[in-house]
């Protein structure tokens, strides 16, 4: 039988490289993709999450889950909290955007950087990060660095010029062990930031498709 993941995301500019990781990492993968860019105007006229946005999360998650899907993954790094409360005695699985990634980094161990291009996730992403990192007992060792301009222009279809801003950060950065891609549609640039750091570079799709793998075939 076939596995049929839904993603849901709240920018454009996450679905072609979460779909291309699937791609290439879990290609059997049926996908259904859901765009709601309301989520994102929510968040930056609130400056945080409100009832209305959770509200809109549960709805989502609802929406998803009655159809028959076999997993639910989430693409934007802002709403973990929301997510969180929507996936209360879930019967699938259903990712926070990075809690994967948050778990491989901390397995790994060491310095860890995160690179962010959507500032109102920082707060949120952080405040996760030390959470995984409390209940899986290990150290919370996370520097986050924000990249101006790197949104804006991947919104805009400046793909190379989002890679290049990604790559130019990563080699002005601090050494770390692990760097982390903080947005999924940050994972395209994975290449070109691995030429301009030592670390090991992580990315949200990337975490998130081996932990559905392993949770689905359990």
């Amino acid at each position: 039988m076939s596995t049929n993941i839904a993603l849901i995301h709240a920018i454009y500019a996450a679905v072609s490289p979460v779909e291309q990781a699937f791609a290439d990492d879990w290609p059997e993968a049926n996908l259904t993709s859901l765009l709601a860019e309301d989520l994102t105007q929510m968040l930056s006229c609130a400056g945080k999450q409100t009832d209305n946005i959770r509200h809109r999360i549960q709805q989502l998650t609802n929406f998803a889950t009655q159809a028959n899907v076999d997993g639910i993954l989430f693409t934007c790094s802002a709403f973990g909290d929301s997510i969180e409360a929507a996936r209360k005695n879930p019967r699938i699985p259903i990712l926070k955007p990075n809690e994967a990634m948050f778990e491989e980094a901390l397995e790994l161990g060491g310095r860890v950087g995160m690179l962010v291009t959507f500032e109102a996730a920082i707060a949120s992403m952080a405040n996760e990060y030390a959470q995984v990192a409390h209940d899986s007992g290990k150290e919370n060792t996370l520097e986050t660095h924000y990249v101006p301009g790197a949104l804006d222009a991947i919104n805009s279809g400046k793909v190379e010029n989002h890679h290049h801003l990604l790559a130019q950060a990563a080699e002005q950065l601090p050494s770390y062990d692990v760097l982390m891609l903080a947005q999924f549609s940050m994972s395209g640039a994975k290449s070109n930031v691995e030429k301009s750091t030592d670390a090991k570079v992580l990315t949200s799709p990337g975490s998130a498709i081996m932990k559905l793998k392993k949770l689905i075939s359990a």
